[in-house]
């Protein structure tokens, strides 16, 4: 079935005023954040260290200037713009996924979240076609009936143009805490998409260390298979890590389990397929690197395989490769690899995604999806991986993507 309309469901417009001084510490040194954040906050000074940060050789350095030289000046809607201005010769519609950073432990921002989702709301408007949104939410925000009132109100009584909703749990949340369970209920009744984070590194909680009580893990819907993979010595581990190793706990794909098992029509997308590392991880060892969700896995198992060992159990999970697909050397196999699961069983739950701009650390926009495209070779696996899968993914009882 080809098609000229194709759907990017990963990717991000929110500006350098929309995250705390405090999530500068998840990229750079905390007492340099300290020196740093006023002079970050006046464009002249944060335009200057984004160029001397991109002569820093760490990844994860790369990626905060990456941030810093697209957030810094521009507004939602220019960056938005930008990113839209990459695809000149294609109809693309984006998926605009916001985050809630005002429960990370980093302090204030300049815009709070509600402001962040209004800025969003009106690239929507401008851009009706173009920009379909989902709602960032985080179980802190309030009771379970607090958080399932606040996404219905994007919905009902009238559909407000957005389009699902996000999860970024290492920010310091399980995705099995107990104040998400009806949000998980009405997505699962309504067709609404639900897409989270899972890949290590990333943003994540920004205080010296996760609090004890974050780390322990709540669910409401405790099943044998979470509840042996949480006495695991390692999770006995968990407070005495920094935070970028100990929030790996809070996105381990595992938990979903229980998730599932309760609501198993969820329509719910692992973004990055687990990462690239984690493919790699796989690729280069299958035997160290699988088992069995029922009868266990152990700390080596690969996120990629968890991922699609939900996929061939349960009917509506998906995965997208943002990010991911930045890597398209033929000699690590990570592209060949997505190319043999888009043929297999789960080839229909495949989505195609860029990570827009915090790919931009390792390549432009245009040359991202083109390169990658053209290391698909294009054709009906790009247009199942571009269009179709996504249209059925997005599509919800409140609105059918064109």
């Amino acid at each position: 079935m080809a098609t000229n309309r194709i759907y990017n469901v990963h990717t991000h417009i929110f500006d350098f005023k929309c995250v705390p001084s405090g999530f500068l510490t998840n990229y750079l040194p905390r007492a340099l954040v300290t020196v740093l954040t006023p002079l970050l906050r006046w464009y002249p000074t944060a335009w200057l260290l984004s160029r001397v940060l991109g002569l820093v050789p760490v990844r994860m350095v790369k990626k905060y200037k990456a941030f810093l030289a697209v957030g810094i000046r521009n507004t939602p809607q220019l960056i938005f713009e930008d990113m839209a201005n990459a695809y000149t010769d294609e109809n693309v519609g984006f998926v605009v996924l916001p985050m809630n950073f005002e429960y990370m432990g980093g302090g204030v921002s300049p815009a709070n979240y509600a402001t962040q989702l209004q800025l969003v709301a009106d690239v929507k408007r401008a851009y009706p076609n173009k920009c379909f949104p989902f709602l960032g939410v985080d179980p802190r925000m309030g009771s379970a009936i607090e958080v399932l009132n606040f996404v219905k109100s994007y919905f009902e009584p009238s559909f407000r143009g957005f389009q699902g909703i996000k999860l970024y749990p290492a920010l310091g949340f399980f995705p099995t805490d107990e104040r998400l369970e009806l949000m998980y209920a009405y997505a699962e009744e309504k067709g609404i998409p639900v897409l989270t984070h899972c890949t290590r590194g990333g943003a994540f909680y920004a205080g010296r260390t996760v609090p004890p009580a974050l780390l322990q893990y709540r669910t409401f819907n405790p099943t044998p298979v979470t509840t042996a993979w949480h006495n695991q010595p390692f999770y006995n581990q968990l407070t005495t890590l920094p935070p970028k190793d100990s929030c790996d706990a809070f996105l381990d794909p595992v938990n979903y389990y229980d998730i599932l098992h309760r609501f198993p029509n969820l329509k719910l997308c692992f973004a990055h397929f687990g990462g690239d590392d984690e493919i790699l991880k796989f690729l280069k060892n299958p035997a160290a690197s699988t088992g069995n969700i029922v009868t266990g896995y152990n700390i080596t198992t690969s996120w990629y395989y968890i991922i699609k060992d939900l996929m061939a159990k349960f009917p509506n999970v998906y995965t997208d490769i943002s990010y991911t697909l930045f890597d398209t050397e033929t000699k690590d196999g990570i592209v060949a690899a997505i190319k043999s699961d888009l043929q297999s069983a789960i080839g229909s739950r495949i989505l195609f995604g860029t990570d827009f701009f915090l790919a931009l650390q390792e390549k432009d926009e245009k040359s991202l999806y083109t390169e990658f495209r053209t290391a698909l070779a294009s054709g009906p696996l790009w247009d199942q991986l571009t269009y179709i899968n996504t249209k059925n993914f997005l599509s919800t009882s409140f609105y059918t993507m064109p």
